[in-house]
Parts: C-alpha cells; structure tokens; sequence
C-alpha cells in the first residue's frame, strides 16, 4: 500500500467534513427536540457527560432547522459576558451588533428582531450550548430572553450541559423545562455502524478497522462519541504512516497510551 496515496485529506471522524452520525441514541434526542420546535415549547434541557456529542447533536438540529427556513442561533456561553452572548445571538440572526454596545441598546435590537420574527410567524431557535459553565449574570439575561420575549413570538431555547453541573443554571430554569432529553453513550453496535459508515466514504485502499479494533474503541472510550471519534483518527494517521491496511486491537491500544487517555 502506498501510504502517500490513500492519505485522508480531511480527517474521516474530526467533524470537518460535516459528517454527522445520527445512531438510535442521537436520533431519539435529535426527534425530542424537534418536538420541542414543532410544539412551540419554551424551554428545553439538552444532559449528557463529556463527549457525549451535545455540541454535535445541537449543530446538527440548528442545521434542519435552518432548511425549514425558520432562524437558528448557537452559541456556546463558555466565557461571554452578557454583551458578547446577546451579540452573538444576534449575528446569528443577521444582526451586527457590537458586544460592547450598552445591554439595553442590544436587548431593544433583538426584541426588535423577535417582533419581525413574530410578525412573519416563523419558529425560533437559540441553542445555549455548555450552560452549565456560563457566568451567573449570562444565566440571568438567557432567563429572561426565555420569560419575558417579545409576545407573539414562537421561541424555543435549548440549554445544554454536563448532568452533574447542569444545577448551575438555577432552580427557576431548571423548574421551568418544558422537556429534560438525555444523552447517554453510544452503544457498542452504534460505534461499529458509525465506524463502517464514515470510512466507506474513503478510498477503499486506506486501512480498514477489525472487528476487535472496534470492540477495543468502544472499550477505551466507553462510548463516548468524542473520544471514539479521536481514537479512530489517530489510530488512522498511524496505520497509514506504516503503510498498514487493517487497524488491530494492538494499535488502539497503543494510540490511546500516546495520547495519555485512561479508562477511569
């Protein structure tokens, strides 16, 4: 095998390529909340350990939404103070709003913006990714963007986080979700399927996956989505560097020692 010739440009598991695996975990998830869109509901809790895949599961849903034609924004609010988050909702609705404006001037400018919204009758999303890490004064301006919109406009938020952090957010939020959806691990037979589905997609001369290589994966990761995704790319880069067709058991295990991962 000529290493140099099959060499995957864009990594097979990295995201880059807009590959999105929806299994049986992530498709109950995925068709809750698009009840949570559909039925117009307020507020929705999005829970799952690390990696996990929420980020890719909520990018995934902001996508479909956005070809039924109705407004999508996410954001995740790791590290924004009030200003930049508004902001950015704002720029994912066409917006362009400086994050250092005064807040009321950007509260009036997207209020402004959910009235058109209303006006043109069209369902609104705003995904707030990693919620359980915001600041308490941005939990404060995402509560009440939740209870006290605009009237008339159809908005649903979607909050999500670590389970064990999720109480970060506040009593009043939690207390007021329409619908809590769990995330849990993939299964051993969703991580061979997504495995089979994202490598069919390269050259068939690139190195192939055993049946134990799998198993191993889903071992090491404990079906975690992220860390599944990370071994098998990196266990990819080296077997063609060896010039290797299959992947064994032997080098998830030596790739996962390299990167340093545990088991715990």
């Amino acid at each position: 095998m000529n290493p140099a010739r099959c060499a995957v440009r864009i990594s097979p598991f990295g995201g880059a390529n807009g590959r999105y695996f929806l299994g049986p975990t992530h498709e109950e998830a995925f068709s809750r909340l698009l009840f949570l869109w559909e039925q117009q509901r307020r507020l929705g809790l999005l829970m799952g350990p690390t990696g996990s895949g929420k980020t890719s599961l909520l990018r995934h849903f902001a996508r479909q939404v956005q070809r039924c034609g109705a407004p999508a924004a996410m954001l995740s609010l790791i590290g924004l103070e009030p200003g930049e988050a508004l902001a950015r909702i704002a720029a994912d609705f066409a917006m362009s709003l400086s994050p250092t404006a005064p807040l009321p001037r950007l509260w009036h400018a997207i209020e402004d913006r959910l009235a058109e919204f209303a006006y043109e009758q069209v369902s609104v999303v705003i995904l707030c990714d990693d919620a359980d890490q915001a600041s308490p004064s941005v939990i404060e301006h995402v509560q009440r963007l939740i209870v006290s919109s605009t009237a008339g406009c159809k908005l649903t938020v979607v909050l999500s986080g670590r389970l064990e952090q999720i109480g970060r957010v506040g009593r009043r939020l939690l207390e007021s979700a329409d619908l809590r959806i769990d995330l849990p691990p993939w299964t051993r037979e969703e991580t061979s399927a997504m495995v089979a589905e994202f490598l069919a997609a390269e050259p068939s001369d690139c190195p192939r996956f055993s049946a134990d290589a799998v198993e191993r994966l889903y071992a090491l990761s404990r079906g975690l989505p992220r860390r599944i995704c990370h071994l098998a790319d990196m266990a990819l880069v080296v077997a063609q560097g060896r010039g290797e067709a299959e992947i064994g058991p032997d080098l998830i295990d030596v790739v996962h020692d390299e990167l340093g991962l545990t088991e715990g």
